[in-house]
């Protein structure tokens, strides 16, 4: 087993640099901007190929990415930045895995981090970065899973923070968060199998938190307006809750823990409180409020 790193610092225009005589590892870095930096950490796995390309694009400044590729193979990383000072870090240490993250023109100090661990395989992850200071978090230990985080287009603004882990128990998993505005934060925890959660933020200082643990379960939370705060919690199987907020400091709340529950809250207008809590099986529930 063969250990290669690379290590660039570009303080002029152009830098370009291809590697794949690594015994099937293949590393592709472009540099067109100003003073970026690449470290790059593959660790070569005989039969199994493992690929890397960063492009860090004209116009982008002090850019930064990290990336490590240590796992049993099938490793495949893109990382792409176009903005200010910007930070990316990939660790793959799986296999059959694939992360992208992309930061774009016009944004700058946003983070994003894709984390893949050892016990991990077929897991996809994609960061899309845009705005000032956003942080974007994906952590992976499962089988098959994907995660999403929109930061830009679907994410735009300054101080956003949004994290997806999908846990050791996990499998089949999906996780999206959208969120546009200032200040916002989404937090996604899967560790079951087949889950799916959503959030949609919009506007500024929306706080949603989705946990599941268990099978099939579904969640979804929609917020837009101002001070908005929703929280999911689910335990069990085939478990669905929704929570649709429109207007400014609304708070929702929901808890299942069981079988075969249904939730569903919907409010718009102001300040309105909604909590819903579910114990047992075959339960069925619903609030609005408008």
């Amino acid at each position: 087993m063969k250990t290669i790193k690379s290590t660039l610092l570009a303080l002029s225009a152009f830098g370009l640099i291809t590697s794949s005589a690594f015994a099937g590892d293949t590393a592709i870095i472009t540099q067109a901007g100003f003073n970026g930096s690449v470290i790059t950490n593959q660790t070569e796995t005989i039969g199994n190929q493992n690929n890397l390309t960063i492009t860090q694009d004209t116009g982008s400044v002090g850019e930064t990415a990290n990336v490590t590729q240590n796992g049993s193979g099938n490793l495949n990383a893109t990382v792409n930045q176009s903005g200010g000072h910007d930070q990316a870090n990939v660790n793959e240490f799986g296999s059959n895995e694939s992360a992208l993250i992309t930061q774009f023109v016009g944004g700058a100090y946003n983070n994003a981090s894709i984390n893949q661990n050892a016990a991990s395989s077929f897991e996809n992850a994609t960061i899309e970065q845009g705005g000032v200071s956003n942080e974007g978090l994906i952590y992976q230990n499962g089988t098959g899973d994907n995660a999403y985080i929109g930061q830009a287009g679907y994410q735009v603004g300054a101080g956003n923070s949004a994290s997806i882990i999908q846990d050791s128990d996990s499998s089949l998993e999906s996780a999206k968060i959208y969120q546009y505005g200032i200040s916002n934060t989404g937090y996604i925890y899967q560790d079951g199998v087949g889950d799916t959660a959503i959030i949609w933020s919009n506007d500024s200082s929306n706080i949603a938190n989705i946990s599941q643990t268990g099978d099939s379960n579904t969640s979804n939370i929609s917020q837009t307006g101002v001070s908005n705060t929703a929280a999911i919690g689910q335990s069990g199987s085939t478990n669905i809750a929704y929570i649709g907020q429109n207007g400014d400091s609304n708070t929702a709340s929901i808890v299942q823990n069981g079988q075969s529950n249904y939730a569903n809250i919907d409010q718009s207008g102001t300040l309105k409180l909604a909590q819903l809590t579910q114990t047992g099986i075959g339960n069925s529930t619903m609030i609005t409020q408008h």
